[in-house]
């Protein structure tokens, strides 16, 4: 048993108290003040801020590695690496490629799953594609564009968490239903339906948006498309916050119309994240980093180079927001999402996620009380 004492914890309602944490691989006690702790082994917390661990809804790459390298190393090396910067879980995202490729890449996340990682916990996968529309690919390939597939859903099961798709590409609602029955979280993404078509799968069970504003049918005011219906529904919305697939303002006008309990900071960031500029690839295609922009060869933005650590600092600065309601979006709200109440929160018998920071700068990251990594 360990006790951090005398940290500033953050609670569920984005305000801070002073604590002492006594936790194993689960939280035990929230002692207020800094007592202490007979028998455990006592943390000097320094008055830093202690945090619940950060979840990446949406990465695809970090530090030179992707999940569709379809390797273990490369996901031991995203989750090293994630620690680094706060993050405690993520869900690897696939791309949309050949069926039999995506089939091995989602057998090495389920294999990944069961075995002992070495800093973030890899949750799931997110399959973003090959579901989605031909006419908003985005970075995608659109060669290997497929209609929703009962057959690899089901095989999945276990490791599918999250499915980007395009509603008006499912007009019966039978690929719709079969996530629900899986018990898969549907996203609208990449995707060009009108309001009606996305407010009527938010009816019936679309409960998240992937990278709201990008690679979707634009807000217009005679027709709102997948943005208005995104922004006029109760469904969470992710959001890249690298100042280059929004403008800071639209990120204001969209926390202005979610609320800070439904939008969901994601990095969705490419293998270049952390490494600075070069040519590299995602998806089997060339991506050029420059000046902190990944594009393909046709001028497409190919994902982001940054992390959540740089997600949720460019949140404050964007909105005005404190740090520490920032952090909670991205720590509560995609617990939320995924209707996971074992994380997302310094609470007793939440799991022992938690991240000491110093001014705005992780410095401590523990995943089930295992200290993970420390400056």
């Amino acid at each position: 048993m360990k006790a951090l004492r005398g940290v500033r914890v953050l609670t569920s309602t984005g305000d801070t108290m002073e604590a002492t944490v006594v936790f194993d691989r689960v939280i035990r006690q929230v002692i207020p003040g800094s007592p202490d702790v007979p028998g455990a082994e006592t943390i000097p917390g320094d008055g830093l801020l202690l945090t619940p661990g950060m979840v990446d809804l949406h990465i695809h790459g970090i530090a030179g590695f992707d999940g569709c390298d379809g390797t273990p190393e490369a996901l031991m090396a995203m989750s090293e690496a994630l620690a680094r910067h706060g993050i405690t879980s993520f869900l690897p995202a696939t791309m949309t490629l050949p069926r039999e490729q995506i089939r091995l890449i989602l057998a090495n996340v389920g294999r990944a799953m069961e075995s002992p990682q070495p800093g973030a916990r890899i949750l799931g996968a997110h399959l973003e594609g090959p579901f989605i529309s031909p006419e908003r690919p985005g970075a995608q390939d659109p060669k290997f564009i497929a209609a929703p597939d009962p057959d690899l859903l089901e095989e999945f099961r276990p490791v599918i968490k999250v499915v980007t798709f395009a509603p008006e590409r499912d007009p019966d609602h039978r690929g719709l239903n079969h996530m629900l029955r899986l018990g898969m979280i549907p996203s609208a993404g990449h995707s060009n339906a009108s309001y009606r078509e996305a407010s009527e799968a938010f009816g019936l069970g679309v409960r998240s948006v992937t990278h709201l504003f990008n690679a979707m049918s634009p807000f217009q005011h005679r027709e709102p498309g997948l943005v208005g219906a995104a922004l006029d529904h109760r469904v969470h919305c992710e959001i890249i916050l690298d100042g280059i697939h929004c403008h800071p303002a639209a990120v204001r006008l969209a926390l202005k119309a979610l609320g800070e309990d439904r939008l969901v900071p994601v990095s969705d960031s490419m293998r270049a994240a952390d490494l600075g500029e070069g040519v590299f690839s995602l998806g089997g295609q060339r991506v050029t980093v420059s000046q902190r922009v990944a594009r393909l060869d046709n001028g497409a933005i190919a994902g982001s180079v940054i992390t959540l650590e740089d997600a949720v600092r460019n949140l404050r600065d964007f909105t005005g927001l404190p740090l520490e309601r920032c952090i909670l979006m991205a720590s509560r709200n995609p617990s939320e999402l995924l209707q996971d109440r074992s994380m997302g929160a310094i609470e007793p018998l939440r799991r022992a996620d938690m991240v000491l920071w110093d001014r705005d700068r992780p410095v401590r990251t523990y995943v089930e009380g295992r200290e993970v990594f420390s400056s």
